[in-house]
């Protein structure tokens, strides 16, 4: 679908604080309503963005933070926070394969990649095999509206797109959230 990966050349970009703006981890944590899940897995980690609060939002759980660049692993990894050295776990990934056990996460995040990503229902499917039973998968993207910023518009994923893949994929209890300002936010559980 995409013909434009991310360039890891332009990370800053992942960090910038007026991010938190219209992309709150701390926002999408709360929408989630998480317990203390044990094992999360970030798909197309880059940076940290998400890998890195929610690693600090987990007590003893271990994240995997998952990227196809080595650039964007190593940027990575000089961010980890000491209270998380031994719980971000940095994976080198292809486009549709994580080498993961199946069964493995409680949750699987994948934010600003989906757009990007040429086999879409093969990375959905892939997530879920990486999801425990009762697991949660969740996918931010940008929303398929003008912004300021993001890729461009068509380039982008609806919302009702992604939740016809969710439910290919066999995902129940399919939820979209209303919280991000320029991002669709969808949410489904393995059963």
């Amino acid at each position: 679908m995409s013909n434009s990966k991310f360039d890891p050349k332009e990370a800053h970009k992942l960090t910038d604080p007026r991010r938190l703006e219209y992309e709150s981890p701390e926002l999408v944590w709360e929408t989630l309503n998480l317990a203390s899940p044990g094992v999360i897995v970030d798909i197309g980690a880059g940076t940290g963005y998400y890998t890195i609060p929610f690693c600090e939002k987990t007590t003893e759980g271990l994240v995997y933070a998952c990227d196809s660049s080595p650039e964007m692993l190593e940027k990575l990894n000089e961010r980890i926070p000491s209270s998380c050295t031994e719980r971000i776990i940095t994976v080198k990934n292809e486009e549709k394969s994580i080498p993961l056990d199946s069964g493995t996460a409680d949750l699987v995040i994948m934010a600003n990649l989906h757009h990007e990503v040429e086999d879409q229902q093969g990375i959905i499917d892939e997530s879920v095999r990486l999801l425990n039973s009762g697991g949660l998968l969740t996918v931010i993207d940008w929303g398929p509206k003008e912004s300021p910023i993001g890729p461009p518009l068509h380039m982008r994923v609806s919302g009702d797109v992604i939740a016809g893949q969710f439910r290919a994929a066999g995902l129940i209890e399919i939820q979209q959230h209303e919280v991000l300002k320029y991002h669709t936010f969808t949410v489904g559980r393995k059963l």
